[in-house]
Formats: C-alpha cells, structure tokens, sequence
C-alpha cells in the first residue's frame, strides 16, 4: 500500500478553514497508508547552534538512528506528501520553516553529487493546501519555496490548491470555500 504523508501544520486556536480543506482531502484520498504529522502538537523546533553540530557530526559518521531523523525518515519514505498550512506572512507559519530545517539531511534526504544536489526522497508527488484573507497572487512566495525544497529532496510533481479572499468583506466565503473543497476532493480521487 502507499504511503501518504500528511503534514498537518493547522495551528489555528479557532476554526480553520485550512483544516477544513484537509479534512475534505483525506476523507476523499483512498488507497493509502496514511501518517500525520501534527506540528501544532509536534514540539519542532528551529535549529540552534548545538543541534546543527550534532546533525554535521552524524551525517559524517552515516549514523541517522537518532529521533531527530524522523520527520526526514517519514519524508523520505512516503510515496506522497500533503502540507496543509494557512497563508500567513507572505508565506507560512514558522513551524513549517522549522520542519524544512529537520528534514533537509544530507545523505539522509538529498546528496550531492560531481553535478549537484540529488534528491533522495521517493515521493512522486507534492500537494500544498492553503487558505488565505486575501489573494495571494505571483510569487506564491510559501508554495514557490516549498516546491522547490520538495524537488531538492527529488519530488518533482507539486502543486497547490488555496482557498483566498476569505478575510474581504462581501466575499462569497462559503462559495470559496465549496469550490476549493471540490477541489482538494478532485486532486486526492486523482493520486
């Protein structure tokens, strides 16, 4: 069976309407073993001088046995990965930057090569689900740089589906809303 990574980076104390767009992935993804990773609840943390030698010093012994390696290890063993995050910023929350900085592993991850970096990750596909108050328009600054992390790590297939417009006044919020459901329904049925 495949394995569907869900990266579930819904922090909102309130509703969220981002959830809500999970929510509808996942009831409509069939086929796949799924594993959720929660950052609200996961205590990630961004990476401090310490962390990073002791990262420099494992990835030099190849030894990645440590519970540190294992939002990289459930990277890179999924056959798919969803991120569900709110637009916030231009971008996304920060837990999300500090999850990018626990999977980046060299050698574990991605490597290098005499002609560059060389993905090593399995996934074919990247799914990003966002909403936002307003429109986010180009650059997608937070999908652009999530793209092309997931490429660095060898995932060539992304893309995003958002729901925006949802803070405007007058805005058909629950139009938005359905649409962009049918629509995280429509690319889960096509996996």
């Amino acid at each position: 069976m495949k394995k569907l990574l869900v990266v579930d980076a819904c922090i909102s104390a309130g509703e969220s309407r981002t959830r809500v767009l999970l929510d509808a992935f996942l009831e409509a993804c069939n086929g796949f073993e799924v594993q959720t990773i929660n950052l609200k609840n996961n205590a990630v943390c961004a990476f401090d001088k310490d962390m990073l030698l002791k990262r420099n010093a494992d990835i030099a012994a190849d030894n990645f046995d440590g519970e540190e390696y294992n939002l990289a290890k459930a990277v890179k063993s999924a056959d798919v990965i969803v991120l569900a995050a709110p637009y916030w910023d231009l971008s996304f929350p920060t837990v999300v930057k500090a999850f990018i900085e626990h999977i980046m592993v060299t050698n574990l991850t991605f490597g290098y090569t005499e002609t560059g970096v060389r993905g090593l990750c399995g996934a074919t596909e990247f799914v990003y689900i966002t909403t936002a108050g307003g429109f986010i328009g180009r650059p997608n600054f937070g999908f652009d740089y999530l793209a092309a992390i997931f490429k660095m790590l060898g995932i060539k297939k992304a893309h995003c589906i958002s729901a925006e417009g949802l803070d405007i006044a007058g805005f058909d919020v629950g139009g938005a809303m359905a649409k962009t459901c049918e629509e995280v329904k429509k690319a889960a049925n096509e996996l």
